[in-house]
């Protein structure tokens, strides 16, 4: 009903948002899961990146968990 003269301008619709991920472990935890997807055959920059959006996390944070723990 809103819209039913027509819109001008911008319209954001959200549809969900992200579920939430409740990541309780440390440094020692990310660069593990990150060290894990390289042994595996990942990239290190892609399996950094993966853990940072799986767990919620950013990926400096697991950056520099990998370079201290890693």
């Amino acid at each position: 009903e809103w819209a039913q003269d027509g819109v001008r301008g911008e319209v954001t619709l959200v549809v969900g948002g992200a579920p939430e991920v409740a990541f309780d472990g440390g440094p020692v935890e990310l660069a593990r899961l990150v060290a894990e997807r390289i042994a595996a055959g990942a990239d290190k920059k892609i399996a950094t990146a993966e853990v940072a959006r799986e767990l919620g996390v950013p990926k400096r944070t697991v950056y520099e968990a990998v370079l201290e723990h890693g």
